[in-house]
């Protein structure tokens, strides 16, 4: 039995200064804020403060973790372990890409299945309304085994189109600002050894990766790929060959863990700034976003002048 997952609901990052992050997005890509009425009932800033930022045909939800001795009595018993997984990462990888977040049918089989892999429940999720009972969703802990964390929920958030409890939040596809910036085209995820989480992907989801090597390129190691679709999120696997350049230096500070979204760039335009990586160009914005941003295309227009 695997697990069937929705499109997906957000990518979220746990960030210092979430107006820091929308500022930059918008100011640079005209990014905009999205699911606002949902965002007023989640955002608590004495637990959790919260943005959602449409971009790329995804929403990014940035989340700032208000400290311990602040929290609403109410929102302890949310907690399942000593502390928000958000401000863990925060104080030993820095901001970061915490987890993506999913919709399943059956919640229950979920956590079943992902606890027997050794990923646990860090957050549970109030998901009822008034008058109708549901049951909670729950933020897992994955990081070591895949490179993120997984917040999944059942149905109800599926509704998009209908006035379900949720409406107009998580609708499909999402709505676009304009055109500065493209589709998201993948998220990269580095690890130390590739077989792992794709195999246990594999177990849980049912997923086939598709997998390639690829050369010493812009200063960059010799690397193994991997690329798979999660929910409807295309995701590559980079595990470097050795401890050099970007990737390398990434995983020696902060582990596995999702480094960067690509995405296309209307006309292979280059923002200012931007730096060649091994096959796109590179802004470093991991410091305001948790990820820093490539744009894909240029990289087909040198190879095309090549």
């Amino acid at each position: 039995m695997t697990i069937t997952l929705s499109a997906n609901v957000h990518i979220e990052m746990a960030v210092p200064d979430v107006q820091r992050a929308y500022a930059l997005l918008h100011g640079r890509f005209g990014a905009g804020r999205i699911e606002q009425e949902f965002v007023a009932r989640i955002s608590l800033p004495d637990f959790i403060e919260i943005e959602h930022v449409g971009m790329g045909e995804v929403v990014l939800q940035f989340c700032r973790p208000a400290p311990r001795e602040r929290w609403p009595e109410a929102a302890r018993a949310h907690v399942l372990g000593a502390d928000i997984p958000h401000t863990g990462y925060l104080a030993r990888r820095g901001p970061c890409v915490s987890n993506l977040t999913f919709c399943v049918d059956d919640i229950a089989n979920a956590r079943v299945l992902l606890e027997r892999e050794g990923m646990l429940p860090a957050l549970l999720i109030p998901m009822s309304t008034p008058g109708r009972e549901r049951p909670p969703g729950y933020y897992f802990t994955a990081m070591e085994q895949l490179g993120f964390d997984l917040e999944l929920t059942e149905g109800v958030l599926r509704s998009g189109g209908g006035r379900a409890p949720l409406y107009p939040a998580f609708a499909q596809p999402r709505p676009r600002f304009d055109e500065r910036l493209g589709p998201l085209r993948r998220l990269r995820v580095a690890v130390a050894e590739i077989e792992k989480p794709l195999a246990q992907l594999a177990r849980l989801f049912g997923i086939e990766a598709t997998r390639a090597s690829v050369g010493p390129v812009q200063g960059e190691p010799a690397m193994e790929t991997a690329e798979l679709t999660l929910g409807n999120l295309p995701i590559q696997y980079c595990q470097p060959l050795s401890r050099e350049g970007r990737l390398g230096e990434f995983l020696e500070r902060h582990g596995p863990g999702i480094y960067s979204l690509v995405f296309d760039a209307p006309g292979g335009a280059a923002p200012a700034g931007a730096e060649a990586t091994f096959d796109a160009t590179s802004l470093r914005t991991r410091p305001a976003l948790g990820f820093d941003i490539e744009i894909e295309p240029l990289h087909m227009a040198r190879d095309a002048r090549a």
